[in-house]
């Protein structure tokens, strides 16, 4: 199957919604969920995240990158900002599937965000809300577009710099269902698929947290 095509510039990408993105408000509206609100209200049901170390010293993380590893059986893309601040996403787009670590990460209207590689969706770090510009046919000739959010659709996770310089993840304990939920369990799946017919199932990633079956690889 041919590959998707990619969209020429961000910008096409802002402009539009899928069927499944009808419900939006503007960025400004509605604060979305962050991690340290996560930790805050798990704290008072006795449940906490569990950070594990990633493998990766927190210096060799640059401004502007980001890192694919794995965290038990979830695909966890880590980035850090232009300005240094770190932020953990599920790697597989919510869209398709892409590979987010593979994104640039851009400030759209004030937000760091990672721009999906195959179809220039663009995500909030902090986060993972969906974001879009909407154009007002009506509006007077040389307005802005409208910065929206169509809602969090990529699960965010918490990453933090551990002892010794290394970069600790842990999962989201959100319970709540995502639309990038689909494609951790898609992949999780396949790979158990090639588990049982006894084919390799090695990514060449940093596999932290326990994996049954798995072993730490160099990244």
């Amino acid at each position: 199957m041919a590959e998707p095509s990619v969209p020429s510039t961000v910008e096409q990408s802002l402009a539009g919604l899928s069927m499944n993105d009808k419900t939006t408000t503007r960025v400004d509206e509605e604060p979305a969920r962050t991690q340290n609100a996560e930790i805050a209200s798990a704290g008072t049901a006795n449940e906490q995240p569990t950070f594990v170390d990633v493998g990766i010293a927190a210096r060799d993380l640059l401004p502007g990158r980001s890192k694919h590893v794995q965290v038990q059986d979830r695909q966890v893309a880590i980035f850090r900002t232009h300005a240094g601040a770190l932020h953990a996403l599920d790697h597989l787009c919510y869209h398709m599937g892409s590979p987010l670590a593979s994104g640039d990460i851009e400030d759209i209207g004030g937000h760091a965000c990672v721009i999906c590689p195959w179809h220039k969706y663009v995500i909030a770090l902090d986060t993972g809300e969906g974001f879009y510009k909407k154009i007002d046919p009506y509006a007077a000739k040389g307005s802005p577009p409208e910065l929206c959010s169509k809602g969090v659709r990529q699960r965010v996770h918490h990453v933090r710099v551990g002892k010794g310089d290394k970069l600790e993840v842990a999962l989201s304990i959100s319970k709540e269902p995502l639309a990038s939920d689909h494609y951790h369990q898609a992949f999780a799946q396949g790979m158990e698929r090639m588990k049982q017919a006894g084919l390799s199932v090695s990514s060449g990633v940093v596999v932290a947290g326990g994996l049954p079956g798995g072993s730490r690889a160099g990244s």
